[in-house]
């Protein structure tokens, strides 16, 4: 059997087989196993050295030209080399691209433990393994557990969520430059990203490496490359940098969650106008809410809650007419609630701004959003009646929650129609 393109061809990733069951590219290279000294041995018996020297060659260009990155027999690389080497059944494709695609995912398999990823197929026809790994000898990697390909058998989705991956992502990632979507969430893959592999995925619609424990910085340099990007997702990792300042450049992009991290510093003044979907809550963010967020007008989702965010909420939040829900609480906010947020009556559901430091009255003009299901007020410094405008929701049965400062001897808010009162 051969690897690379033919092992790919088809639409999805299947494997296009020949009358004869072998794949469409024609072997090269003698295939054997392994000698005494670990290199292959042809059928003959005689060291099959052109198959060993080509792949090492294309590792060593690969893992940046450094032999001493193989040195280590328990290395990612040099396990990559040896399998490919000593124990893969698949001949040889001619391109070199191909050989490469099936080195870098050895790589990963080896620095992750991708091996560990198992799956049922359904194999009527027996021209596709019944269970599907990784790492697979005897079928071409578009077969693999998790992975896609184009039509011309090219790598373009790699996907093993919860699989309980560990160890670090390696730079070779990189040279899986038809990659679209990315999804590794929810394992235990630590490190950082590799900077010098992120920016060549320059056709990259989708990635997903939430739920891990990775470190360091997010690397803006690299994901400002990305202008494919459609979704973004780092949530619930140990990321301790600012948020990069090149993200208005991805113009495509969606969703964006960088909730659950350790980040710092201010929101950016720029972001794409294309988001939907901001998620920044959970970190250690500083400084005021810009006024540019309202120049977010498809945004559906504002997440910046558990933050150190400060000052005012901008008045420019009412132009953000397609938003459901917007959460501020846990922050340090302070100043009046904006008139300006009655005009999201046409959508606003959730308004959570409980735990901050707003002052002055409620606006009566709260009683505008007509969608409104949850309305939490609590633990402020506000003062005065809560707006009959507002109680009128809550007798219509559209606010379903309400709740504000209004419990105790003193209560700083009357309200008669919460649902929760604070003391």
């Amino acid at each position: 059997k051969s690897g690379g393109a033919g092992a790919g061809a088809g639409a999805g990733g299947a494997s296009t087989l020949g009358d004869d069951g072998l794949n469409d590219i024609s072997p090269n290279v003698t295939e054997g196993t392994a000698g005494d000294n670990g290199a292959p041995r042809g059928g003959d018996g005689i060291i099959a050295s052109s198959r060993y020297d080509r792949i090492q060659k294309l590792a060593f260009e690969v893992s940046g030209g450094d032999e001493r990155a193989f040195r280590d027999p328990s290395s990612p690389r040099s396990m990559a080399l040896s399998w490919m080497s000593a124990e893969d059944e698949m001949d040889l494709p001619r391109e070199d691209a191909f050989v490469v695609q099936r080195y870098v995912l050895a790589v990963m398999n080896f620095a992750l433990g991708m091996n560990r990823v198992h799956r049922s197929k359904n194999n009527e026809g027996g021209t596709e393994p019944a269970e599907l790994s990784f790492l697979m000898p005897n079928w071409g990697e578009c077969n693999w557990a998790g992975i896609s390909c184009t039509a011309e058998g090219l790598v373009n989705s790699l996907i093993v969520p919860d699989s309980g991956l560990s160890g670090t992502i390696p730079p070779e990632l990189g040279r899986l430059s038809h990659l679209e979507r990315l999804d590794l969430r929810s394992n235990s893959i630590e490190g950082v990203l590799p900077q010098s592999a992120l920016g060549n995925l320059t056709v990259l619609s989708r990635l997903d490496l939430s739920v891990n424990q990775m470190t360091g910085i997010i690397p803006s340099s690299d994901l400002e490359r990305l202008t494919e990007l459609n979704y973004l997702n780092l949530r619930n990792n140990l990321f301790e940098s600012t948020i990069p300042r090149g993200l208005h450049k991805l113009t495509k992009l969606a969703v964006l969650s960088f909730d659950g991290n350790n980040l710092r510093g201010r929101i950016p003044s720029h972001l794409p106008s294309s988001l939907q979907i901001l998620e920044l809550d959970g970190n250690k963010l500083g400084g005021s809410i810009p006024p540019s967020i309202g120049t977010l007008t498809n945004l559906i989702h504002l997440k910046l809650f558990g933050n150190d965010l400060v000052g005012s909420i901008p008045s420019q939040i009412g132009t953000l007419t397609s938003v459901r829900e917007i959460f501020l609480y846990r922050n340090r906010l302070d100043g009046t609630i904006p008139s300006e947020m009655g005009e999201l009556k046409r959508t606003l559901r959730v308004l959570s701004l409980f735990e901050n430091e707003l002052t002055g009255t409620i606006p009566s003009s709260l009683g505008q959003l007509t969608k409104l299901e949850s309305l939490s007020l609590d633990s402020n410094i506000l003062r005065g009646m809560i707006p009959e405008e507002v109680c009128v929701l809550r007798e219509r049965k559209e606010l379903e929650f309400l709740s504000a400062d209004c419990g105790g001897a003193g209560p700083g808010v009357k309200c008669d129609c919460c649902t929760k009162c604070y003391n």
